[in-house]
C-alpha cells in the first residue's frame, strides 16, 4: 500500500476519532446541564417543601384549637362530627411532624437516641395506643408477649411512632370486622423480630416486590382500592436503615387464598449486646 494511502487513512482515523471524542463530550456536557438542572430543581421543590411544612403548623394548631373548644360545647348529635374532625386534624399534624423528623434525620440535625428497652415494653405500649380503635371496627387485637423478658436496642418512641404505629395503623385499616391481628416479640439469635400478622385484604406478590423495592408510590395493597402505604412506609424504611434493621413481608390476596388471606410483617432489629431486665 502507497505511503500517501497510509497518510491519509492515519488521518481519516485520527478525525473519526477525534468527531466522537467531540460528540462525545458534547453529550457528556448536555448531560451534566441536565443534571444540575435537576438537582436545581429538586433543591427547589425541597426548599418550597420546607416552607409549607413550616407554615402549615400554625393553621393546624389553630384549627386543633378551635375544634377542641368546639367539642366542649358541642350538642350529642354534632359531637361525633366534632370528632371526626378534630382526629383528622391531629392526623395531619402528626403526618406533617413525621415528615419534618424525616427530613431532619436526612440532613444530619436529628440523630436516634438508641436505648435498651424491654420488649414487652414496647408490646404493651402499642396495644395500649390501638386497643380502642381495633375494638371500636370490631377487630381483635392479639398481644403476646415475650417469655423471655429480652431487651431491644432502639429509640423506643421513634420506632414505635414510625415502624410499629405505621404498618398496625394499615392492619386495622386493611382488616374487617371479626378478623384478628397478632402482635408479637421475641428473641431471634442477635436479633429481636416484632411481627404483626393482620388477616385483611392482603397484597399482590407484586406489590410487595414494589414495597421491598422501595417503590412506595406504586403500592396498592389490592387493585381495588386506595393507595395508602407510601408516606407510612418510607418512614419505615428510614428507621429501619438508621437502626440497622431490615422487614421482610408475606401477603395472600383474598382472590389468592380466600380461607387464608392478610400480611405479615417481620421486623428484626439488632438485640442488646448485655441482655439484662431493663428499667
Amino acid at each position: 500500500m502507497p505511503q500517501s494511502y497510509v497518510t491519509l487513512l492515519l488521518v481519516v482515523s485520527t478525525l473519526g476519532l477525534l468527531i466522537g471524542w467531540i460528540f462525545h463530550q458534547r453529550q457528556l456536557k448536555k448531560s451534566l446541564a441536565k443534571l444540575c438542572e435537576q438537582v436545581a430543581q429538586d433543591q427547589f421543590y425541597i426548599s418550597l417543601l420546607n416552607t409549607i411544612l413550616h407554615d402549615i403548623l400554625n393553621p393546624i394548631v389553630a384549627a386543633k384549637f378551635t375544634l377542641e373548644n368546639l367539642k366542649r360545647q358541642a350538642t350529642p348529635d354534632l359531637e361525633p362530627y366534632v370528632d371526626q374532625a378534630l382526629s383528622s386534624v391531629q392526623e395531619l399534624s402528626l403526618l406533617v411532624q413525621r415528615v419534618r423528623d424525616m427530613r431532619a434525620f436526612d440532613t444530619g440535625k436529628k440523630s436516634l437516641q438508641f436505648h435498651r428497652t424491654a420488649v414487652n415494653r414496647v408490646l404493651a405500649s402499642v396495644e395500649n395506643t390501638f386497643k380502642d380503635r381495633a375494638r371500636a371496627k370490631g377487630v381483635k387485637l392479639a398481644v403476646q408477649k415475650d417469655r423471655t423478658r429480652s431487651n431491644v436496642e432502639i429509640d423506643s418512641i421513634i420506632f414505635q411512632s414510625y415502624v410499629l404505629n405505621n404498618i398496625i395503623d394499615n392492619a386495622i385499616k386493611f382488616s374487617k370486622a371479626g378478623t384478628t391481628i397478632t402482635i408479637s416479640g421475641y428473641p431471634v439469635g442477635n436479633e429481636v423480630e416484632f411481627v404483626v400478622k393482620d388477616q385483611g385484604i392482603g397484597m399482590s406478590s407484586e406489590s410487595v416486590s414494589k414495597l421491598l423495592e422501595g417503590k412506595f408510590d406504586d403500592i396498592c395493597p389490592t387493585s381495588n382500592t386506595s393507595k395508602g402505604l407510601g408516606i407510612g412506609m418510607r418512614q419505615v424504611a428510614k428507621y429501619l436503615e438508621l437502626a440497622g434493621g431490615k422487614v421482610h413481608v408475606e401477603s395472600r390476596t383474598v382472590e389468592e387464598s380466600p380461607s387464608d388471606h392478610g400480611t405479615v410483617y417481620r421486623i428484626t432489629i439488632p438485640k442488646t449486646q448485655a441482655d439484662q431486665p431493663a428499667t
